[in-house]
């Protein structure tokens, strides 16, 4: 089973809660609002193995890894307590992005991943409650309210600098699992560790990584109520 048939198009709004939407993204609807927030940022993908430096290089990765992959999903975070003029379509504004990568049917399992929240709506909450709706909607039961996927396992891997991430899903229930070394090569020009001399891509720096879960058992043993506790905090009106 791909995932195009775990996320099912439910209409209107795939996952939402309190003025929070994930809607799957659509070219046509959030490509360019997206580049017109990211485009000149390359800060935003500091704590990124990857980086996209033009908007037809972005649209191709979108292609070959989202559009392409059955197992990766890309999700919208509108944002619905202030409305976008210019696209009245999106019934609030395009506050960033966040997917689920190798959502797998078979493991029932997923991870959470490009998370990616605009420099306007940082610090409004809006980022925290579009992870919490993700993890939710993973773990939640098929015939729970609200109801979810089933899922038995929901990962999060992190560059180890990224501490405000970190501290989010540690707050949302997730345990650290492992720190891995050297599992990224970061593109060129990236600063990062030093590889020794004679590498085979010693001029590009690598990363270490921070593995993060959340299980079934942990969500239905408190998981669930820190997830609510935190989806239930007041947002900042962006305007």
């Amino acid at each position: 089973m791909s995932v195009r048939r775990l996320f099912p198009p439910l209409a209107p709004r795939p996952v939402n809660y309190a003025c929070v939407d994930l809607t799957p993204f659509v070219l046509r609807l959030h490509a360019d609002a997206y580049w017109e927030h990211v485009g000149l940022r390359p800060k935003l993908f500091q704590y990124y193995s990857f980086l996209n430096a033009t908007l037809p290089g972005f649209l191709t990765y979108l292609e070959t890894s989202f559009r392409r992959n059955p197992e990766w999903i890309l999700f919208a975070i509108i944002g619905r307590r202030s409305q976008d003029t210019t696209q009245p379509e999106l019934d609030g504004r395009l506050a960033g992005v966040i997917g689920a990568w190798n959502a797998s049917a078979k493991d029932l399992s997923a991870e959470i991943a490009h998370i990616v929240v605009f420099p306007k709506w940082q610090g409004t909450g809006v980022g925290a409650r579009a992870a919490v709706l993700l993890t939710r909607f993973c773990l939640q039961l098929p015939d729970a309210t609200p109801l979810g996927l089933g899922m038995r396992r929901v990962q999060w891997v992190v560059h180890p600098d990224n501490r405000a991430s970190i501290g989010l899903v540690k707050k949302l229930g997730m345990k650290q699992e492992g720190f891995f070394r050297w599992c990224r090569v970061l593109p060129d020009g990236w600063a990062g560790n030093k590889p020794r001399q004679g590498d085979p891509l010693e001029y590009r720096d690598g990363r270490n990584t921070v593995y993060l879960a959340i299980c079934w058992d942990d969500w239905e043993q408190g998981g669930r109520e820190s997830a609510q506790a935190l989806i239930e905090k007041p947002l900042a009106v962006v305007v």
